[in-house]
């Protein structure tokens, strides 16, 4: 593998990586009181997934880059029609700023979509590796949030992004304005968050990382069960590792 390919490699690996990475740093709010979807942030893994696009491909200037969507008229052409739209809406918004950086956030991240689309045609990462990230990072994401709702509060992960989750009384507690929470027997319970700033995020990567566990199950090979414990154990140990490792990160995301 040469310099050039590696680094490619490297950035997106990176870039992959810091998805759940929440950290963010505040720049303006633009209504009155604080709401999570009025408000610009700069996130930390926005560094490297800009830096993964940049490099790759020189920002679509390549041959290879340009070959990638000529291939696919349709798909980039529909792709297009939908930018436009979306980029039409910010003439009509009432706060022109924030569709502004809303819009900006869109197209990093279809840009970050068609980048990924060119790595894996050309080989640079594989499918499945990206399959095997996904699912290490959902099953850590689900421990976090499988402790979290136990503490029923933030458990000192700011640094990957974590909210601030106050502790709550199950029946009494005064609720922060925008805190998601449950109903349950009579009793508000908080949801758990993960390192995003929101549960439904963090409901969305579980789910990812529910189809990473299918994915994988279905490529590995067929564990074939004999009355004979140490002959199938021999011939299956690493199917069977396989499917037991599985196992467990099912549970736990599930």
């Amino acid at each position: 593998m040469n310099l050039s390919k590696f680094f490619r490699k490297a950035l997106f690996i990176l870039g992959l990586v810091s998805i759940p990475w929440g950290y963010r740093h505040l720049f303006s709010q633009l209504t009155p009181g604080f709401h999570e979807y009025e408000a610009l942030f700069f996130y930390a893994h926005d560094i490297l997934i800009i830096a993964f696009i940049l490099f790759f491909g020189g920002l679509f200037f390549s041959a290879g880059v340009r070959r990638f969507i000529r291939a696919r008229p349709f798909l980039f052409g529909a792709l297009g029609v939908f930018m436009a739209f979306a980029l039409l809406s910010g003439f009509f918004a009432g706060y022109p700023l924030l569709a502004t950086y809303a819009f900006l956030r869109l197209l990093v991240a279809v840009l970050f979509g068609v980048t990924l689309g060119f790595a894996l045609e050309s080989r640079t990462v594989s499918f499945r590796f990206i399959w095997g990230v996904l699912l290490a990072l959902a099953t850590g994401e689900a421990l976090i949030a499988i402790t979290q709702f136990i503490a029923q509060q933030s458990i000192g992960l700011r640094l990957l992004g974590e909210p601030y989750l106050p502790p709550l009384l199950v029946t009494h507690g005064v609720l922060p304005q925008g805190l998601a929470t449950v109903n349950l027997w009579g009793g508000k319970f908080l949801r758990a968050y993960g390192t995003f700033p929101h549960p439904n995020v963090l409901a969305a990567f579980l789910l990812m990382g529910l189809a990473a566990v299918f994915y994988f199950w279905l490529t590995n090979n067929f564990v074939r069960y004999t009355f004979s414990p140490g002959k199938w154990l021999r011939d299956n140990a690493r199917a069977v590792w396989i499917d037991m490792g599985l196992g467990i990160c099912f549970f736990f995301i599930v």
